[in-house]
């Protein structure tokens, strides 16, 4: 099978809806947000050059070409076993911790 831009169906999706988000995100800093002048930028710089990297991203994922059975992508995907797993949890749960504890202790404590 020769590669061509044909994707899976679930990453076409994500790729369509991150760039979808891109572009409200996007909209919303401009029209909501002050983007001020060259020598003092405003609060809409920020928002507008994520909009950017993600709408990016998004093109790129849609651009993506997927070589079929000779892709050295997997097409599944699988958790780690072992310690790799258990290492893995405790990241997530060091993560979940941290964003349960700030509201309550404050973001240098937490």
């Amino acid at each position: 099978m020769t590669a061509g831009f044909a994707l899976p169906r679930a990453r076409r999706l994500v790729g369509l809806l991150a760039l979808l988000l891109a572009a409200a995100y996007g909209i919303d800093a401009w029209q909501t947000l002050s983007v001020g002048r060259w020598h003092k930028p405003g609060a809409a710089i920020f928002p507008i050059a994520v909009a950017v990297l993600l709408a990016v991203s998004a093109i790129s994922v849609l651009l993506e070409r997927h070589g079929g059975t000779d892709d050295p992508m997997p097409a599944t995907f699988s958790l780690p076993a072992g310690a790799d797993l258990v290492r893995l949890l405790k990241v997530l749960a060091a993560f979940a911790i941290y964003f349960l504890a700030m509201p309550l202790l404050g973001n240098m404590i937490a």
